[in-house]
């Protein structure tokens, strides 16, 4: 598959078209680790360093997708990565949005931070994504690329009332991808969307 027929998958998935238009504007070869770019543009997971890995890209339309981002949304994404989903989320949300995205290892944080230089709207963090970043809250989504049983406190606490966030739930049979609404009275809405399989949040 190439990068034309990859953004002709992610157009028939339903995606919007300012998703469509960020796939087509983000190269994921530019995301993957060098010695893997021959299979960039197959729409399944590329392995990366520390047991990592990023997305496919069907899977990830989706995700932008019920997190529902306009032009000057404020993001954060926990587990950056090498920065392929970081790139999609600065695309969505403009010059006037804000994409916080945290990264546990260090060496992935500075392969992001190679291939993310110049985005302005784009901040990365080398920290424990589990406690957020308070400092830029509250946020209208947030995307967790790894899994967990319970959705760390802090992580909803920073989300805005009537936000979005999406996270794989352990379910102990498995894993679910699941969309989570804070309501006008600050509750939680869950939404179970498909079965997923994501590595474990540190």
């Amino acid at each position: 598959m190439d990068r034309q027929q990859l953004q002709t998958l992610v157009s028939s998935t339903g995606a919007s078209i300012p998703i469509a238009n960020a796939f087509a504007k983000t190269d994921r070869a530019e995301f993957v680790p060098e010695e893997l770019e021959s299979v960039a543009y197959e729409d399944k997971p590329v392995p990366l360093p520390e047991g990592q890995t990023t997305s496919q890209p069907s899977l990830i339309a989706l995700i932008l997708d019920h997190l529902a981002l306009g032009k000057g949304a404020r993001v954060l994404e926990v587990g950056t990565g090498f920065g392929f989903q970081t790139a999609l989320l600065s695309e969505l949300v403009g010059a006037k949005g804000l994409v916080v995205s945290i990264e546990y290892f260090r060496s992935l944080h500075e392969q992001a931070k190679k291939r993310l230089a110049g985005r302005k709207n784009v901040l990365l963090l080398h920290a424990d994504g589990k406690k957020g970043f308070a400092e830029k809250a509250p946020f209208d989504a947030i995307v967790v690329s790894a899994a967990c049983a319970e959705l760390p406190p802090k992580l909803f606490a920073q989300l805005k009332k009537g936000g979005r966030l999406a996270y794989p739930q352990e379910t102990g049979f498995g894993q679910d991808l699941v969309l989570v609404e804070k309501t006008a009275e600050g509750k939680k809405k869950t939404t179970p969307l498909l079965p997923v399989a994501f590595v474990q949040l540190r």
